[in-house]
């Protein structure tokens, strides 16, 4: 790994990430209007970085969301402020970099998306796959953690996916818990639209009506709490 690599990966663990890892932007396919050259020309590698969720906001769901959507915003807050220190260590060696908040709203009801998929570029860095939640499934946190994502001009060393948990899917598959417990029901379309590497479009009508009208904007997290790996309650390994 070249020393710049292991230079940001360290700094960014300083900083207070629990996970980091590198993807090569060259190798991804981005949809339209979403490709890391119209945000920050020149970009050629992805740090993904990744803070930690309390186990307690989450296990307690739904008597503690008032916790859970306070930590929630904090812990986006926290992504934010490493996101700037890093942008600002690869400046002053030279590159540029562009911090993607951890929560990018576009206020775009329609398209119901943000600049890019964090999750995504998690994965093609090896932090994780996609579950049927569609959120990503770390070996060490399961789904208890948020991501953000800092593109830059430095070419810097992929991090290799070491796939600790390459039975997801078939673990997925079989469990099922997080779409039992999803009273949106969000979730129940997910056969033949799941894979490991690109997880699958939720319904995300049915989940923000949940969040934004039967909860007034309130986080709803029963899809993490759920999941066996949360906790150790299951294994993927």
């Amino acid at each position: 790994m070249s020393s710049i690599t292991e230079e940001v990966i360290e700094f960014a663990k300083k900083q207070g990430a629990d996970l980091v890892g590198i993807a090569d932007l060259s190798q991804l396919d981005f949809p339209e209007g979403h490709n890391p050259e119209d945000y920050l020309p020149g970009a050629k590698s992805a740090v993904s970085v990744a803070c930690r969720l309390s186990k307690g906001s989450l296990l307690n769901l739904p008597q503690s969301r008032n916790s859970y959507v306070l930590e929630h915003d904090t812990v986006n807050e926290n992504l934010n402020r490493i996101n700037l220190r890093i942008n600002l260590f690869l400046e002053d060696r030279g590159y540029l970099a562009l911090g993607i908040p951890g929560t990018a709203s576009t206020g775009d009801d329609k398209r119901l998306a943000a600049d890019l998929s964090h999750k995504h570029i998690a994965v093609a860095a090896g932090l994780g796959s996609f579950g049927i939640n569609n959120l990503v499934l770390t070996a060490s946190y399961g789904p208890g953690v948020r991501f953000s994502t800092i593109y830059t001009t430095a070419r810097l060393e992929p991090t290799v996916s070491v796939r600790e948990n390459n039975n997801i899917e078939k673990y997925c598959t079989e469990c099922l818990k997080c779409v039992e417990i999803c009273p949106a029901n969000a979730l129940d379309d997910w056969k033949g639209k799941y894979t490991l590497e690109e997880g699958w479009r939720v319904d995300k009508e049915k989940c923000y009506h949940q969040m934004f009208i039967k909860l007034s904007g309130k986080k709803c997290g029963l899809c993490i709490k759920a999941c066996p790996l949360l906790d150790n309650r299951g294994t993927c390994r």
